[in-house]
């Protein structure tokens, strides 16, 4: 089954339904929770995503957040450990992400995704490293 890191920005595109990516975002989690592919997310894009409920005062939304990636087989949330974090600095140094940024991409690394998903033009920085694409390119590449 493909391995694709999901990028905070996806999730926050259907949360916010932002008319310039939501349908392909949607339409990328739904192709996660049809079981079709497999979706890895960086424990940074979890307080992220939670950052905005919280600050929305949407506590209901964030716990059925919480609860789907938690429960769902689809869906595997990955700490970061000091092994990861070790990683992750090379990646910041080699690339100058942001450091957030660099553990996303470490994340999909070590986890062997084909590909992050994100609609954020500063992980293109790490094309060298992994592909980086948008909903709509990886779903063009899934269904192709």
């Amino acid at each position: 089954m493909e391995v694709i890191l999901l990028d905070t920005n996806i999730f926050l595109n259907v949360k916010n339904k932002e008319q310039q990516f939501y349908e392909f975002s949607k339409k990328l989690l739904d192709f996660v929770d049809d079981g079709k592919i497999r979706a890895v997310l960086s424990v940074i894009s979890v307080a992220e995503i939670c950052a905005g409920y919280h600050e929305a005062g949407e506590e209901r939304e964030k716990h059925d957040f919480m609860a789907h990636i938690q429960s769902s087989p689809h869906f595997k949330v990955v700490n970061l450990d000091p092994s990861l974090a070790d990683y992750s600095g090379k990646i910041r140094a080699q690339t100058k992400l942001r450091l957030p940024d660099a553990i996303v991409v470490a994340t999909a690394l070590i986890e062997k995704a084909r590909a992050i998903a994100t609609h954020d033009e500063r992980l293109k920085n790490a094309s060298s490293l992994i592909k980086v694409a948008s909903a709509r390119e990886l779903l063009k590449s899934l269904q192709a």
